[in-house]
């Protein structure tokens, strides 16, 4: 949507609460903002804004009132750190019950069937 090697604050990424209806995406009009560009795909909306989020006529009130669902926009730079930042969290997560999974329980179960806490550690 925005050609490559564009301005890198033209993209931006508008998250949708819920799906809208294609009926409600059929309805909005690229025209209103002729100098921007903008795809709906699911619950997101891609824009390419080329004279900034400011100057453009596709705001979050705009796209509420026409899609029927609550909008939030971020410039594509916001989005990608917070993908970041989620995928980072994900891992350290991932990391933490690998490693959970591989210490031994400190409890054990001696032949006698009754659970003993071990003297190490």
């Amino acid at each position: 949507m925005c050609a490559a090697g564009a301005d890198p604050d033209m993209p931006h990424a508008t998250c949708l609460f819920a799906t809208p209806s294609a009926d409600r995406v059929a309805r909005l009009k690229p025209v209103r903002s002729p100098l921007d560009a903008f795809v709906v795909v699911r619950a997101e909306v891609y824009l390419c804004l080329r004279n900034g989020v400011g100057r453009s006529k596709l705001s979050n009130a705009w796209l509420d009132a026409r899609l029927g669902v609550v909008s939030t926009t971020r410039n594509w730079r916001t989005v990608t750190k917070l993908a970041a930042k989620v995928e980072a969290r994900r891992r350290r997560r991932a990391r933490r019950e690998a490693s959970a999974k591989l210490r031994p329980s400190r409890n054990f179960a001696d032949s006698d069937g009754f659970s003993r806490r071990s003297s190490a550690g």
